[in-house]
């Protein structure tokens, strides 16, 4: 079992230990989902940024490197935890379309062998 790292950056936002413990329990259980074994690193970046109408907005922008392929998306929202889960959804949606279409290739790899081995 590999054990996921975590880099944070932040501009105009503090990270509490609140917010920290959030990222991991959100963002931890994600690298399970990586299909070649092998370390999953997250980097985060959050960023506060002032708007003219009314309330800052959140942006939260995550790369996810895993030991084939690499993932990143944004999310943008008022509060910090919705913006993350914004972010978690889309990385999820991703990594399982990743995983998705290695299990299909697979499947086909074992038809095709499967197949040679019978002509």
């Amino acid at each position: 079992m590999y054990v996921p790292t975590l880099s944070t950056r932040t501009t105009n936002v503090e990270l509490t230990k609140h917010r920290r413990s959030l990222l991991k329990s959100k963002l931890f259980p994600l690298g399970r989902l990586a299909t070649a074994p092998g370390d999953v690193h997250f980097d985060v970046v959050v960023r506060q940024v002032k708007c003219e109408k009314g309330s800052d907005q959140i942006f939260v922008s995550v790369k996810v490197t895993t030991a084939s392929s690499v993932f990143v998306t944004v999310a943008i929202a008022p509060r910090f935890e919705k913006a993350l889960r914004q972010a978690r959804v889309a990385l999820k949606q991703q990594l399982l379309e990743t995983k998705r279409h290695s299990y299909l290739r697979r499947q086909a790899e074992s038809v095709w062998r499967h197949d040679l081995l019978w002509a």
